[in-house]
């Protein structure tokens, strides 16, 4: 019902009889429907000699990356390079080559809506000298926004035009939220209170355990000095084999620190060496060092790692700085399911919990399922709140068609 509606012209009795079997009549049926309501021109002319139009754009059927590398002179196509596909989230490190086009495809994959991954390419002799580009996802064109209502913000009145706000309901919001958060009014006798501010952790690795933060006040303070400088002088253990490659601790090649830049993971020790002698700490605004081995498995999967972490400051351009042989990009994913919150009533401490139920949506199940007889059932706590509630039910039959009541 739902596809017929929304694809042919017209009005259509009982879409879902066309569906309810597979018996010959029913398609025979269906076929009628759309030579009557489903026709679609075509060019004869060209139907004859197979001249077919085929689609731009091939079916959706799972999530890919896509992209090409070329050369950074010349601007030619590197046939045969090497592309590593990190993402740190779901613990996937995969390599894939360029075709005759330089082109690139990763695929089949389905991951989580704003995964971040991670793409880094080298020439086939393993150069970095290359220049990456990723394919964004193209999305169809809106044709037609719809009309926003008009927005009213007096208190008293309608949120929207021809919507209208229960004083109940909107009263009982702002009890649960007095009852969750605190009273919003509370008269104290004056006091004086003083401490440090707690500052929120402004990168993911402040709360590593054993990690050494340095933020943007401490290094302000630093007489003009190299970045490489700087990290020997905070980091006990550090030091530069050959004078190039990082160590914590021995050179072992499990010793080895990586560079994390802006969150990202610079996997060439060729550009590491280079970010560390080029920076400028004037324009860094933190860098975080972990000396926690087991804690960098999420950003360097299978082997974890030491690494430095250097964020930034806002507005300082990268393009001097970031390799051209690697980018980041987040892929339209699937949404993670969420449970409904109910409440449950299974230990004595919860039955006497004196904090109300001032719920305003009391349940929701998205699948329902009617015995032989067509009669369901479902079971909810109320809230504490004496207040009249409504009922919603919607729903299709197997026939295809539409259901929906209110009480």
């Amino acid at each position: 019902s739902l596809l017929l509606t929304s694809e042919l012209k017209g009005y259509i009795e009982e879409p879902g009889w066309y569906f309810y079997s597979d018996e010959p009549f029913r398609r025979e049926g269906l076929d009628l429907l759309m030579l009557t309501q489903g026709w679609r021109s075509y060019r004869l002319e060209q139907a004859l000699v197979t001249d077919y139009q085929t689609p731009a754009i091939a079916p959706e059927l799972y999530q890919r990356l896509t992209g090409d590398v070329k050369r950074l002179v010349g601007n030619k196509v590197v046939k045969g390079a090497k592309v590593t596909v990190n993402i740190p989230d779901q613990g996937v490190l995969e390599e894939v080559k360029t075709d005759e086009e330089g082109c690139f495809d990763f695929s089949p994959f389905e991951f989580p809506d704003s995964t971040l991954y991670s793409v880094h390419a080298v020439s086939p002799k393993g150069s970095s000298n290359v220049l990456l580009s990723l394919s964004p996802e193209e999305y169809p064109a809106v044709e037609q926004a719809w009309p926003f209502m008009e927005e009213r913000h007096v208190a008293g009145r309608p949120l929207a035009e021809n919507v209208s706000v229960d004083v109940s309901f909107m009263d009982k919001s702002n009890r649960r939220v007095s009852y969750e958060n605190g009273l919003r009014s509370v008269f104290l006798e004056d006091v004086v209170v003083t401490a440090k501010k707690r500052k929120a952790p402004k990168t993911p690795y402040e709360t590593i355990q054993g990690s050494i933060t340095i933020r943007q006040e401490e290094i302000e303070q630093v007489p003009d000095m190299s970045l490489k400088t700087f990290l020997l002088s905070r980091f006990p253990g550090l030091y530069f084999k050959e004078n190039v490659v990082p160590y914590y601790r021995g050179d072992d090649p499990g010793n080895r620190v990586r560079v994390v830049l802006n969150e990202f993971p610079v996997n060439d020790s060729i550009m590491e060496n280079q970010l560390i002698q080029t920076l400028s700490l004037k324009d860094i605004e933190q860098i975080d060092i972990n000396r926690d081995r087991t804690a960098g498995l999420a950003w360097f999967p299978m082997t974890g790692a030491y690494f430095i972490a250097i964020k930034m400051r806002q507005g300082i351009s990268m393009a001097n700085y970031i390799p051209k042989n690697v980018g980041q990009i987040h892929l339209l994913g699937y949404q993670k399911p969420a449970a409904f919150y109910s409440p449950k009533y299974e230990t004595m401490q919860q039955k006497e919990n004196p904090m109300p139920d001032l719920r305003t949506t009391l349940y929701w199940n998205p699948k329902v399922q009617t015995d032989k007889q067509g009669n369901a059932s479902v079971e909810f706590y109320t809230a504490d709140s004496e207040a009249p509630f409504s009922v919603v039910i919607e729903g299709i039959t197997d026939d295809g068609r539409l259901i929906r009541g209110k009480w």
